[in-house]
């Protein structure tokens, strides 16, 4: 039997107004994606397929909040494009050793290229106090990174009894490898005459390559056994272990040079043994408590070890990163706890976790106050890092209310809450990781109309960030007062009011209001390095009251 299926997407979009007073910069996006299979199934055990898949994003924006007395605006634009293929066959049987094999063989190529036109004004002639010149430019920049490659993968799913226990066992193996290549050129013409001046930016003479070329090979062996420890089969023990092997290889060439100043990049090649343990015991066909552990790594990337970005020239921050070639690979030890249950009148799950880890990868942390003034001289360098020992704990928690199941005339209605809450600390420094998240809980009231329509009410609370490191900001002291403090943003509920309707067997429309109350508000993430006295703290905000329509057609 023979059989396909195709699909398109088109998307296009604008900038989210955040809700303050100043605007966000103009951006316009556009997606196109594509993907088509076909299946081959000789018998109802065996399926070969081809999978084929295209995605092309395109960004055009400019920065009018960049405007200064010299400095006349600037535009970008960004295209991102992926293609996937994917050949792969499916084995399915119902008994003995060979019970379920799928293997996979596939290809990817993406390309990101991103071209940026600013047109400013620099100095010209003697520095201060002399009276100061200033001369038109016209600055063009254009950075091009391609990553390609093949990866392949078998899973082998095999039942057998030992020892009169039952066992279900997965074993296999997957590998990639993955060529990697970034190259950044830029010009500067005259901004009246148009005449080429020179490659220099910053200190910087281009055309250059940030990173050498690499390749990175990762190749994987598997095995879990979970087995049944007693006849009625309440409990199942369960023991993996995965064994992997990095190898960062890398090409020093004269683009790379141009910024590396005579450094030479350096490659990386790890093994890592990553074992794994559980225990699951059911309590009833309902309820069920779990204990794991595995281990857990994390290889140092290409950009960490070998880097580079420099800024010698223009003030008033004088920076570089610096690569570090004796990273070393994060290793990490997680434990969690919990329970689940599915009941006809509640669904839920409670875990906590503990994660311990050792060498954590800090990625581009200054080696120095950032704080402090900078010069050409002493530049505030960046640097990954690894810090000795971290840990992040934490809980979660869900629960979900068929209101029906207690109230006939409430079929229909369901009630949820979701729950996080986690803690980070580096260890080694007595300081909080900026990483975590504050804690959050969603509560949400669903309607369902046999599947015709629904309408969910949510109420989203974040918490405010309690544990913050100062010293990450960036912001520079002169070691005036006011010193520079962490923006911390208070806590805020939001509420969304979203609903869909099938028009027809193949058509739905969503809609939904968002931020119904107009609530002004940040997330940490897109605030925990800025200083609280910026004067323009609200350009970071969140849409205010904001709508969506998606109309959705499958075939």
């Amino acid at each position: 039997m023979v059989s396909a299926v195709a699909t398109a997407t088109h998307r296009q979009g604008h900038e989210a107004e955040p809700n303050g007073a100043f605007p966000a910069d103009p951006s316009s996006f556009k997606i196109d994606a594509g993907l088509f299979r076909a299946d081959f199934a000789p018998t109802k055990d065996n399926v070969l397929f081809l999978t084929a898949e295209t995605f092309t994003k395109t960004t055009e924006a400019s920065f009018p909040s960049l405007v200064t007395a010299t400095f006349a605006g600037q535009t970008g634009r960004q295209r991102i494009t992926r293609d996937r293929a994917t050949l792969g066959y499916d084995f399915t049987s119902g008994s003995g050793y060979f019970r379920n094999v799928q293997a996979r063989l596939s290809w990817q190529g993406a390309k990101v290229r991103e071209t940026y036109q600013t047109r400013q004004s620099i100095p010209a002639g003697a520095p201060p106090p002399a009276p100061q010149v200033f001369v038109p430019r016209l600055r063009l920049r254009d950075s091009n990174f391609r990553n390609r490659g093949l990866s392949g993968s078998v899973q082998v799913e095999s039942a057998a009894r030992i020892a009169d226990r039952a066992h279900r066992i997965l074993w296999g193996f997957d590998g990639s490898r993955t060529k990697q290549t970034r190259n950044e050129d830029f010009s500067q013409f005259d901004g009246v005459t148009g005449a080429f001046l020179n490659k220099i930016f910053v200190g910087e003479n281009f055309p250059l390559k940030r990173i050498p070329d690499g390749e990175v090979s990762r190749y994987a062996f598997f095995v879990q056994d979970e087995i049944t420890l007693d006849a009625a089969q309440r409990f199942v023990g369960s023991w993996g272990l995965r064994a992997d092997h990095y190898k960062l290889t890398v090409t020093n060439d004269a683009l790379y040079q141009n910024l590396a100043k005579g450094t030479a990049p350096v490659g990386f090649d790890q093994w890592s043994l990553a074992p794994k343990l559980g225990l699951l015991w059911r309590v009833s066909a309902q309820e069920s408590f779990f204990a794991r552990y595995h281990r857990g790594f994390r290889n140092p990337t290409n950009e960490d070890l070998n880097g580079s970005i420099v800024n010698l020239t223009t003030p008033p921050v004088f920076y570089r990163t610096r690569p570090n070639p004796a990273l070393k690979a994060e290793t990490s030890d997680s434990f969690d706890v919990g329970m689940r249950a599915r009941r006809p009148g509640a669904t839920y799950v409670v875990s906590v976790y503990y994660n311990s880890y050792s060498n954590f990868i800090e990625t581009f942390s200054p080696t120095r106050d950032p704080q402090r003034p900078s010069s050409p001289g002493d530049p505030v360098v960046y640097q990954s890092k690894n810090i000795r020992r971290a840990r992040i704990h934490g809980a979660e928690a869900s629960i979900e209310l068929p209101l029906g199941h207690y109230e006939k005339s409430l079929a229909g209605f369901a009630w949820s809450n979701s729950f996080a809450w986690s803690r980070g600390d580096n260890v080694t420094d007595g300081k909080p990781l900026n990483s975590i998240e504050p804690p959050k809980w969603v509560s949400a009231l669903t309607y369902t109309s046999a599947d015709q329509w629904g309408v969910r009410l949510s109420g989203t609370t974040h918490a405010p960030q309690r544990r913050a490191d100062q010293g990450a900001i960036l912001a520079l002291w002169d070691g005036r007062p006011p010193t520079p403090a962490q923006f911390v943003p208070g806590g805020v509920t939001v509420f969304d009011l979203a609903g869909y309707v099938n028009i027809a067997k193949h058509v739905r429309l969503s809609a939904g209001l968002y931020n119904l109350t107009d609530r002004r508000y940040w997330h940490w993430q897109d605030v925990r390095e800025l200083d609280r006295g910026r004067a323009d703290l609200q350009r970071f905000t969140q849409p205010g009251l904001n709508s969506r329509v998606t109309l959705t057609v499958s075939f």
